[in-house]
Parts: structure tokens; sequence; C-alpha cells
């Protein structure tokens, strides 16, 4: 998967993303952020099982894929 974006709009779209995320013990993966791309739409998703929070923004993409970061 390789995709182009600008550095400020993944930044800014990863700092609210992130601040749901939390240092999980005994579920690492809650620490993840997953990054999701489908038709040049690159999807951020995370979790802490008590708030889940979902952006989107337009990418130019190689190929789709999925990943947690």
């Amino acid at each position: 998967m390789h995709i182009t974006i600008k550095t400020t709009e993944l930044k800014s779209i990863l700092e609210v993303a992130s601040r749901v995320t939390t240092k999980h013990i005994t579920l690492p993966i809650l620490q993840c952020v997953v990054l999701d791309v489908k038709n040049n739409i690159l999807t951020i998703r995370s979790t802490n099982l008590e708030i889940g929070i979902e952006g989107s923004v337009s990418v130019v993409s190689t190929e789709d894929g999925i990943v947690a970061v």
C-alpha cells in the first residue's frame, strides 16, 4: 500500500485519532490506529472500547489496503 497525502492533513487527523488510544497492557491492539485505504479514501479509526473515532481524507493511492499502526 502506497499513498500520497499532504503532511498537514495526515497530522491533523492522526492527532485527533490518537487522543482516543490508551496504553492498555492486556489489550495492546487498543494502542493502535487503523489506516484503511479504499478507492483513494484514507479512513483512520481508533477506539478504547468506550469511545471510537473515525475520520476520512482523500489521498492518491496505488492500491487498497489496511494496516494497524
